[in-house]
């Protein structure tokens, strides 16, 4: 059967290698879209090799990793008003100001449309406090813990604060 004009018919070999380009196309752009700017925030440069499975996962999975000291006031997150980064993750408990923001940024950058992971012991500074207190988390006062008398670990040196559980999700 003839084909229409301004149809050009394409051979099985042409066809083969037009979807293998496709597919490599579509490959490509799912990897760009994954890479994501992630600031990653550390009270001491020296506390990555501590996370660095952690930073080696994200960078497998595309995410594309800065690394500075929290209260490194010359690195910005915001460029003209908007976000330089899409993720910023806090490992730095003790830090009062991030990069050039204070908590407040940190809401402004969230309600860009910014993600944040905050890690923090029981020894967390204000700013880490007020930051997640304005995003609905309830923390207890600073230097507290939690304590079970039930199921605690047998190595627990006697304030009970080492909790176990044998409840683990299979991820």
């Amino acid at each position: 059967r003839p084909l229409r004009p301004g149809v050009v018919a394409f051979s099985a070999t042409m066809q083969a290698r037009f979807l293998a380009v496709l597919c490599a196309l579509t490959l490509l752009l799912s990897v760009v879209a994954a890479s994501q700017r992630t600031l990653v925030l550390l009270d001491d440069l020296e506390d990555k090799s501590s996370f660095s499975r952690f930073f080696d996962s994200l960078s497998n999975r595309g995410y594309d990793l800065t690394y500075v000291e929290a209260e490194d006031n010359n690195v910005d997150i915001f460029e003209y008003g908007t976000n330089i980064y899409d993720n910023i993750i806090i490992f730095a408990p003790t830090a009062e100001t991030f990069a050039s923001a204070d908590y407040r940024g940190l809401l402004q950058f969230v309600d860009k449309g910014g993600n944040v992971l905050v890690a923090a012991d029981n020894t967390y500074s204000d700013s880490i406090r007020d930051f997640v207190m304005e995003c609905g988390i309830k923390v207890d006062p600073s230097n507290t813990m939690v304590i079970d008398n039930s199921n605690y670990a047998t190595k627990d040196m006697g304030d009970h604060s080492l909790i176990t559980s044998g409840n683990f999700l299979n991820a």
